[in-house]
């Protein structure tokens, strides 16, 4: 097994300056490696998840941002976030509460997805009515300045077909429901072996909703007891979950708040959240925007990757989609599988674009490194 020391002064999705990883021989007595014709160095494939992670995860809040400055705040001292709906008729006439959302808490990490011009059951607009109402949200958030990638439906509709067809035609890339198991399969997206989505445009969530709040037992999350074994259920199939919470506090008893419609206790949040970050923090959980997940899978899905020696350990890594790069632009994760001959020593990985490049990280089966899509290559130099 081998062993790494890595600069990574590039934050996890940094692209300026240079990175060297330093990979240590960990010499096990009576084991050989592989045959010397065994390439030095070789791509195995992009991992499921960024940076190579166990299982991901996403957490929406059905509600406008300004109510709840409490958690946000919380949130971004716990260097967590989350995801906020845009409602883009209500932005249109609050600038305050977009401008909150949009220069503010994007700032710190937090996202966003369409949620209709109006919050209105687009089953019931039919085709014609619900692609005019994406559409124009579509629009707005353009206008805004925004990225419309991902979209969630109001009051938890999106279940007839003509509706799906009507926000894949919007332009949105991806569509949540508001049900743990829309279509028979659960909660858990991309389970196992599975590298895409069954439905793109139906994905099922958690229903973050304290059993008070409108006596939904089964089929919500009532507490944190129960969101814990979904988080080790999701690990345990390398999936994606995505948690919908709706009036955090907004119970009738915290901070003066009335009852807010599905309201979920604030400190079953916090404790939520805590152990999300926790499970980040070992490497093992991919907390993610809704957004960023929808672009890695299909940057994924599409992936051209090549690696060819233009001269002794020296390679050029490239890595590209025929994707719209204006939206798909998140970093992807190569795992790289290395011959004997290069344990023990220095790899950087440079490119003619960006000043500094992401680390490589070392995992017991080789070298993951985090590159940017680009039709120029990557240039890796063992030293």
């Amino acid at each position: 097994m081998a062993e790494v020391r890595t600069d990574r002064r590039a934050g996890s999705q940094g692209l300026h300056g240079a990175v060297t990883a330093i990979l240590m021989l960990g010499v096990l007595g009576g084991c050989f490696g592989p045959e010397p014709e065994t390439p030095p160095l070789k791509v195995a494939g992009v991992t499921k998840w960024y940076e190579g992670r166990s299982f991901a995860i996403s957490i929406n809040l059905d509600g406008g941002a300004l109510d709840f400055r409490t958690e946000n705040d919380w949130l971004i001292e716990q260097g967590l976030f989350l995801d906020y709906e845009i409602v883009s008729l209500a932005y249109d006439e609050q600038p305050v509460a977009r401008s909150y959302l949009l220069d503010t808490l994007t700032t710190h990490g937090f996202g966003y997805f369409g949620h209709g011009h109006g919050h209105v059951n687009h089953d019931a607009l039919g085709y014609d009515g619900a692609l005019a109402s994406f559409s124009l949200n579509h629009a707005r958030m353009l206008a805004y300045g925004a990225t419309p990638v991902s979209y969630a439906y109001p009051e938890g509709m999106g279940r007839q077909a003509a509706t799906q067809k009507a926000v894949r035609e919007a332009w949105f890339y991806a569509a949540r429901s508001f049900q743990e198991d829309p279509d028979g399969h659960g909660p858990y997206i991309m389970s196992g072996n599975a590298q895409t989505p069954r439905n793109w445009y139906l994905l099922p969530t958690l229903r973050m909703e304290d059993s008070a709040a409108t006596g939904c037992y089964d089929g919500c999350t009532n507490n944190s007891v129960e969101f814990f074994a979904h988080l080790e259920n999701a690990e345990q199939r390398e999936a994606w979950v995505i948690s919908t919470y709706h009036g955090i506090g907004y119970d009738g008893q915290t901070d003066g708040r009335p009852v807010g419609w599905g309201f979920y206790k604030r400190q079953n949040f916090y404790t939520d959240m805590l152990r999300v970050r926790e499970l980040r923090d070992a490497g093992r959980l991919w907390l993610a925007r809704m957004d960023d997940v929808v672009r890695y899978v299909r940057q994924r899905d599409a992936a051209e990757v090549s690696l060819r020696t233009i001269e002794p350990d020296v390679h050029e890594l490239t890595v590209n989609h025929p994707l719209d790069s204006s939206i798909f632009n998140h970093p992807m994760t190569i795992r790289l599988e290395l011959g004997p001959q290069y344990w023990g020593k220095a790899l950087r990985v440079t490119h003619p674009d960006y000043a500094e490049v992401p680390a490589g990280l070392m995992t017991p089966d080789g070298l993951l490194v985090n590159v940017s899509p680009s039709a120029r290559p990557y240039r890796l130099e063992v030293l």
